[in-house]
């Protein structure tokens, strides 16, 4: 037997000096990548990272498509507002529910943007390949 004293650690090999050396050099030949706690870390922090994005990404698109359907609703109700419940010698009624149809509308191009951009954006996540 053998007791090799290896990093502040003795070793026992069972066997004589050369099956000690023999398994030396196999040790050295095929080197065996381990991963170290720090970089395990890394790898854990990055994950997170990437799922708390992933999460913000998926609810800021629910949210936004929410926000959509609403703002929809409401240019619809307007519209109906301004054809069949608003009198049309009404002028000033007419002109106010007509800019708050104009500035809906208006809400609803950001709106419609910034869903696309989250849809590029949750597209890549979902495939970090492409």
């Amino acid at each position: 037997r053998i007791l090799a004293l290896e990093n502040g650690r003795a070793v026992l090999f069972g066997g004589n000096y050369s099956y000690y050396r023999e398994k030396k050099e196999s040790e050295k030949t095929a080197p065996v990548k381990k991963t170290t706690a720090p970089e395990r870390i890394q790898q854990y922090v990055e994950f997170k990272k990437l799922s708390q994005a992933k999460g913000r990404i998926k609810k800021e698109l629910r949210s936004t498509k929410s926000k959509i359907e609403d703002h929809e609703k409401t240019a619809a109700r307007l519209e109906r507002d301004i054809k069949y419940n608003i009198p049309k010698a009404d002028w000033q009624k007419l002109a106010d529910v007509s800019k708050q149809k104009s500035d809906i509308e208006d809400t609803l191009l950001e709106l419609y943007s910034r869903l696309e951009e989250l849809e590029k954006l949750d597209a890549e996540y979902s495939n970090p390949d492409g």
